[in-house]
């Protein structure tokens, strides 16, 4: 058995209108932000009304600085109906560089539309440029929708994890992520590692990813909204999105259809919804994925969860939750998985904090030898959001 433990430090969620009435009052300066585990945390997973969310469990950490670079015309109070331009810029060493007279550049194509104003912008005092592998510039428009341009999420990123349990901080349909380099070992009586990892086996085929790309999205209508991004290297994707509440129920939904530009690979397709009963907190996800393969069977994952969600004690909800995954023809066209999960979740409200537990199996049925023994993974830790 594997025990894994982690504690999540990140900036708390950048909802759209804090983030830029933060920076609005401030003047237009980038604020400085650290983001651990880029990728994961959302405030409904997979749905895209959060523009610059923060990290959840299992992704790569950020540091870097988060601004608007002009101001929208008007009061602030109406900052989301008029076009905004933001800039996310995320630092590693000895990555792209962008200077200030990148910055300039974009300032004269906002101040060009005629819809913006420059504003007063620099950097911290002593930093002339910044280098980081993501910059995101987004121009937003509640009439016309939203245009992302440079690293961020594709189109099609997070469409088969939307989930309304509150236990997905560490159980959602992407199973492997929190034992994903762990490799099966065969069943034989010296326990041989094979070069199968836990990743390899299951995959929700959930998009593209955070790519280099130009992104639209549209307004959104009835609960409805369209996303469609051309990527690099030949890639592209489209995908619909939809929430809504009524009747005692929360629901949320989406599918997707990307191609990936990979060798022996078609089309790949996914989808997610997940459904809350308000009253009693019983709630129910669903996902799946598809990717057409040329030399050998599909690739696709199905994935079940049930669960509570309750209110135990004042200062926080309890959430449960037990998941069933079916994995086929992964790694190869012979192979099947199973997973079974169970995972528990208590927030402390007052203090941006969840503690988690989860007890996942993780099953390989290989169509040629060598078979391989189960894993067990128990996980516990803390997600901290300050």
């Amino acid at each position: 058995m594997a025990v894994t433990f982690s504690v999540i430090g990140i900036l708390s969620a950048f909802c759209r209108q804090s983030v830029w009435q933060s920076v609005w009052q401030s003047g237009g300066e980038l604020a400085p932000f650290f983001q651990c585990g880029g990728g994961r945390g959302r405030g409904v997973h997979g749905h895209p009304h959060a523009d610059f969310h923060a990290g959840g469990l299992v992704g790569s950490a950020r540091l870097g600085w988060l601004g608007q670079i002009y101001r929208s015309l008007g009061d602030p109070r109406e900052v989301r109906q008029s076009l905004v331009l933001g800039l996310l810029v995320v630092l590693v060493p000895l990555a792209v560089r962008i200077d200030l007279e990148n910055l300039e550049q974009l300032r004269m194509v906002a101040v060009r539309a005629g819809e913006v104003e420059p504003a007063p912008f620099r950097l911290p005092d002593g930093v002339r440029h910044v280098q980081g592998v993501d910059g995101n510039a987004v121009f937003g428009s509640k009439r016309f929708g939203k245009l992302s341009l440079g690293k961020g999420d594709s189109a099609s990123n997070n469409s088969a994890e939307v989930d309304l349990s509150k236990v997905d901080v560490i159980a959602y349909a992407s199973v492997a992520d929190i034992a994903g380099g762990i490799l099966f070992r065969e069943k034989n009586g010296d326990d041989t590692l094979t070069n199968v990892s836990v990743s390899d086996a299951f995959k929700d085929l959930d998009g593209l990813s955070r790519r280099n790309r130009v992104r639209y999205d549209t307004p959104t209508f009835s609960g409805f909204h369209l996303a469609t991004s051309a990527i690099s290297n030949q890639r592209y994707d489209g995908s619909l999105w939809w929430s809504g509440q009524g009747y005692g129920f929360k629901a949320a939904g989406a599918v997707a259809v990307a191609y990936p530009n990979q060798d022996n690979t078609d089309l790949q397709y996914d989808g997610s919804f997940s459904l809350l009963h308000e009253a009693t907190g019983l709630n129910l996800t669903l996902s799946a994925g598809l990717q057409e393969r040329d030399n050998q069977g599909d690739a696709s994952n199905f994935y079940t969860k049930v669960g509570w969600l309750t209110r135990f004690f004042s200062f926080g909800e309890t959430a449960f939750g037990v998941d069933f995954t079916r994995s086929m023809n992964l790694p190869t066209g012979t192979d099947d998985g199973f997973s079974v999960g169970a995972a528990a979740v208590q927030q402390f409200e007052d203090y941006g904090t969840e503690l988690y537990v989860q007890y996942r199996i993780y099953s390989l049925d290989r169509g040629a030898d060598p078979n391989v023994q189960d894993i067990n993974v128990g996980t516990i830790g803390a997600r901290v959001k300050f």
